[in-house]
Parts: C-alpha cells; structure tokens; sequence
C-alpha cells in the first residue's frame, strides 16, 4: 500500500469559531466507533449510504435519520474508499485493500466480490455512466477500470501517466471519464470509447487534487487538498487554477455542485464546508462543523441538503437546504399574440437582492432576458416579452445579497401556431419591432384610443421610433391585427 491514507492522520489547524448561518446538524447519524466513513452516495428516496474503510461497513440512514449500522458487512480487510448507487437502487463499493468491487442490492444482499481488479489497483473513487457502467480511479497502478452492469471488468480500460495516483473521478453527460490525479497534479479526460489526455489539465505544481465534480455546463472542479484551492476546467480545457481560494490548511478532500451551479467543499483540516458561488465568491466556513469531525466527503440530494461523511468522529452531518432569499406565493403566465406575460407574487423578501427571468426553447438551456429588481416584501411583478417560438419554458433565477440564489418552478407556454404579427421589444423604450409577413401598415393608438403614429410596413422586420410617446400602454393596429405594448 503506497502513502496516501496519510493524509487521513495530519495535525488538526485550529480555527476560529463562526456564527453559522446555516442549519447544521453535526451528528445526524452516529456510525459504530472506528467507522472511519470514507465516502458517501444518496439514493433517489433519499437514503444516505457510507463507506466506513475503518470497520469494512456500509452504514444506511434514512431520510429520517434513523441508522442501520453495518446495512452491509464486506470482506475482512476490504477497505472500502469509494461508493456509488445506480438507478435500480445497488449500491457498489470500491474496496482498496482487497482490489475488489462489492455489489449490494436495495434488500441489503451482498456480493462481496463482484468484480475482482488487478492486486495492485488500489480502487478509489468510483462513478457511474448513463447505462450503468461502474468505473473505479485505481491510485496504485494508475489506472480507470470499467465493469459493466453485469460484472465484467476491463482491467485497464484506461492507462494514465506512471505518476499519475488517480483519486477522484467523474463522468459528463457525453459519456467522457474525468480523473483527479493526486500525485502529479492533472486531470485527465477519457472519451467513452477509451480514448485517453494523460494531461488534459496540469493544475499549480503541488495542487494535489483529491475530489472532482462537475456542473450542468460541463465545467469540471477539482477539490485541491494541498493548497487549500478549487480548479475550474472548461469543458474546452482553459484552467482557473485557484478559481476558488479557501482558508489556508484547509484541506479539502470532497466537493458537490448543486443545480443552481454553486459548490461546496469538505474541508478535512479545519472540519467545515465551504460554499462557492457559480461566479466563484466563496464563503469559507459556509457550514461549521464539530471540531474533530474531519469530513472527507460531501453529496447533496434533490431538496439541496447537504451531507458529509465524517472521517474523525464516526458521524455523519447534515446541513440543510437554504429557503428562497425571497418567498414566492405564485409564478404563472399567459400566451397572447405572440406575447408571453410572466407574473409573480412575492411573499417576504429577505436577504434578496433581485430576480432573473430567465428563458427556454428546449427547457435544458436557460437565458437570462430580463434583470428585476427587489421591490420589497409582498410585491407583484409583471413582465412581458415576445415569444417567437411554438413553446417556451421560463423560470425565476432569485438572487441573495451574497450571490447565491434558487430556481423557481418553470412555466411552460405554447402556441399551435406563430402570430404572423409580432412587436418588440416589450416593454420598449427607444424603439420598437414590428414583424409581418406581408407588407401593410400600423397605427399606433394610446390608451385612450387617440391615433398617435401611423407608418408603412414591409414584410420583415420593421423598426419604428417611439423615443417621442409618453410612457404608458399602446396598441398597434397591423393589417386588421391588435397588439398591445408598453411604452417606458
């Protein structure tokens, strides 16, 4: 066995106590003494599970927090580092002493040695690809094996550089294999058919990366034990070495990205987490935990709790997820004349700073349109757009004062058929557009039905200059069609 659990050992740094605004409960689950959890994974019901390389367990804990310590009893000397659950529920565990793979079904029933790897593997991190494909980062031959669901094992389905001590590993949605090399500092990346960058990204000499994670975008983060820092990689590979700065000696040995992009650390030596917003502003001791606890690992469920397993108390903490800055009674919206009218009520504003309107044609990839900002507690807010698509997905991004934020509920608005009249911008200021699929005319009215601007139309877009009109509602008469718009 080569050095690398020593980490496990260091001094601890004393830290300063906080006010943490986070709500943390340290010891949500108390594991057998000599537990020593090394890694944690979260089923769809929200079952929490641990891989405990002090005692050779998997420990299961309910939703609840109610703690069935061991669930699973592996192989003497396993030493299991790495777990991970696929959809139906089996849960795999990476065994470093044994070089073997276990395989535990939901009823508890265990293959001890589902799959047996080279004898000097060492398996580590582990992950799961779309079919159900388990993948093991082996630190001490360095290399990636892949078995597939029914067992069988590709020994060195990759091979990485000589140096390279794989620890964390991770998979996009393309398929493509990611591994944090704790020894020389890379990242390497490996396409689904094998294809192997040994040093896809070189990190800052003595970075040590130790976990990896990756957001919705295909951006990858890296968890660097040594300097206390998080990497960001573009899927495209332009490195921001120390994207993220935590407190020094801080040691982080896990990392989550939630679905609003923001990422959490767990911080080994100063026993915290630290919370990164997607724009990279960082809280250092977003969540502080009990001074022995000395978390190696961190995952977060689908409410946005937040979990880590704890390596130096035998427990396992939960910090639970952040409300909305901001409570929102209602979010609706309608579809006429090819304009889309969004709607909102909101209830206490607290700690928030503004809204993003945000939009869709395929509900996966959001833009911003619209920036609103705070009008206080119990305040409603309307906004109205074009919608040149059949169907458009909106959502509320909410913004807190220090950067973080939550995604409302997403409204989706269809149309069976494009308005063959369109105007926009809307509201409008300078100017606005007018889209017709035949030439005409408009004339424009005020509220008070008064004629206030006539002009030809060619078919197209046409743009008309309504800088002069006082602010307020206007219709557009087009060719025997009436839109309104908004004049500010």
């Amino acid at each position: 066995m080569k050095k690398y659990l020593l980490t496990i050992t260091a001094v601890l740094i004393s830290t300063a106590c906080v006010l943490n605004a986070q709500t943390v409960t340290q010891s949500w689950a108390t594991l057998a003494t000599g537990a020593n959890s090394y890694a944690i994974t979260i089923d769809a019901s929200g079952n929490v599970y641990t891989a405990n390389a002090g005692n050779n367990t998997v420990s299961k804990i309910t939703p609840a927090g109610v703690v069935t310590d061991p669930w699973a009893t592996l192989a003497t000397g396993a030493y299991p580092l790495g777990i991970v659950i696929d959809a139906a529920g089996n849960v795999y565990t990476a065994n470093a002493f044994n070089s073997t793979v276990s395989k535990i079904t939901p009823a508890g029933s265990l293959t001890a040695a589902w799959a047996t790897l080279a004898t000097d593997a060492y398996p580590w991190g582990m992950a799961l690809d779309a079919s159900g494909n388990v993948y093991t980062a082996n630190i001490d031959n360095n290399t990636v094996s892949k078995i597939t669901p029914e067992g069988v094992v590709t020994q060195s389905w990759a091979t990485l550089a000589g140096d390279a001590g794989p620890i964390g590993i991770a998979i996009d949605v393309s398929g493509n294999v990611y591994t944090a090399n704790y020894t020389n500092g890379t990242v390497s990346k490996i396409t689904p058919g094998g294809s192997v960058t040994k040093s896809w990204a070189t990190l800052a000499f003595g970075a040590e990366p130790y976990a990896i994670a990756l957001d919705a975008s295909g951006n990858v983060y890296t968890a660097n034990y040594n300097n206390s820092t998080v990497s960001k990689i573009t899927s495209g590979g332009v490195i921001t070495q120390s994207w993220a700065t935590l407190a020094g000696g801080a040691g982080p040995q896990g990392i989550a990205i939630d679905a609003s992009g923001n990422v959490y650390t767990a911080n080994y030596h100063n026993s915290n987490a630290s919370k990164i917003t997607s724009s990279g502003v960082v809280t250092q001791s977003w969540a502080t935990l009990a001074t022995d606890a000395n978390p190696v690992a961190i995952a977060i469920d689908v409410s946005g709790n937040l979990y880590t397993a704890n390596y130096g108390n035998n427990t396992v903490s939960k910090i639970g997820a952040q409300a909305l800055p901001v409570t929102l009674i209602n979010f609706s919206g309608s579809l006429q004349n090819g304009f889309a009218t969004l709607q909102w009520q909101s209830g206490v504003e607290s700690n928030f700073h503004h809204f993003e309107l945000q939009s869709s044609t395929d509900d996966k990839t959001y833009i911003t349109i619209a920036t609103v900002t705070a009008k206080g507690s119990n305040s409603g807010y309307t906004y109205s757009t074009a919608q040149m698509e059949p169907t458009a997905y909106y959502r509320l991004k909410v913004i807190n004062i220090d950067g973080s934020s939550k995604l409302s509920a997403v409204v989706e608005l269809s149309q069976k058929r494009l308005s063959q009249v369109l105007i926009y911008p809307n509201p409008a200021h300078n100017y606005i557009n007018v889209k017709v699929a035949a030439a005409g005319s408009i004339n424009i009215y005020d509220a008070a039905g008064r004629l206030v601007k006539s002009q030809a139309l060619q078919a197209g877009v046409n743009s008309i200059d309504v800088y002069a009109l006082s602010a307020g509602t206007y219709y557009g008469e087009v060719n025997g069609t009436k839109l309104y718009f908004v004049k500010i």
